[in-house]
């Protein structure tokens, strides 16, 4: 994160996340690359063990890195992406999952064109700016869980968010800025009001909405799921004297049966 949250961010418009799917190396702090010690990889292994014909989905599947480990782990995926060149790319690296089928779809506006699934995993998806586009997304993204299936969601944290800015403020201090000058050189640049609020920050220029654990309980539990692991997914620093570790909320939610 950079520490600001700015009106002259990039939008996280259809267009930005063709962009990224292009030069995803480039772009994305990549879960799958930066997960090292495999979170995602042995939750998607142990529910498709509970659950061998179970249907599963990769909803924003982005150039498919998981989208592999659902398909040798469940029956079947269905995996979604808004952005065409990604969905390319994914398609490519599931070549040889035959039980693999792939849907252009934008969260916030299109039907799903399949049945509620078992278990599926959303991984950084549900970060865009906009609260009503925001809720648009989840409340089409948690009616694709059936009754007593389950959610694998990783967003990013604000409390590493919030954290970063503590360290800036504090590492400004230490080389003898007073309390003000610390705290206004800290401060996001350009802060909108309604941004601060709602934890949205600028990510490598990108307007991104960051999470409260506690927000995301209180969110998941509206809209009938129980939250049953909450986990960081640390990444590392860059060592002596480089940025300190940060982190995601991995969060496995089940969605509640019908009584």
């Amino acid at each position: 994160m950079e520490g600001s949250a700015s009106d002259e961010a990039r939008p996280m418009s259809r267009s930005y996340w063709e962009t990224v799917s292009k030069n995803y190396e480039e772009e994305v702090q990549s879960v799958f690359r930066h997960d090292t010690e495999g979170m995602v990889r042995r939750r998607i292994a142990a529910a498709g063990s509970s659950m061998p014909e179970g249907r599963s989905a990769d909803l924003g599947c982005g150039v498919g890195m998981f989208t592999p480990l659902l398909a040798r782990a469940f029956k079947s995926v269905e995996a979604c992406d808004w952005a065409e060149a990604g969905l390319a790319k994914a398609q490519t690296r599931c070549k040889d999952n035959p039980n693999t089928n792939f849907s252009r779809l934008d969260f916030s506006q299109d039907v799903f064109p399949f049945e509620p699934v078992d278990f599926a995993i959303c991984i950084n998806v549900l970060i865009m700016p906009s609260f009503d586009e925001r809720m648009r997304a989840w409340r089409a993204i948690t009616n694709q869980i059936k009754a007593g299936g389950s959610l694998l969601l990783v967003v990013p944290s604000h409390e590493s968010a919030q954290m970063e800015i503590y360290r800036d403020i504090e590492a400004r201090l230490d080389i003898g800025d007073t309390c003000e000058e610390a705290l206004s050189a800290s401060q996001p640049k350009n802060a909108l009001a309604a941004d601060l609020q709602q934890g949205v920050y600028s990510c490598n220029g990108t307007r991104t909405k960051y999470y409260l654990i506690d927000e995301l309980k209180m969110l998941l539990a509206g809209l009938e799921f129980e939250v049953v692991e909450a986990e960081r997914i640390v990444y590392p620093g860059g060592g002596e004297g480089g940025s300190p570790e940060s982190w995601d909320w991995l969060v496995v939610a089940k969605r509640r049966r019908s009584r």
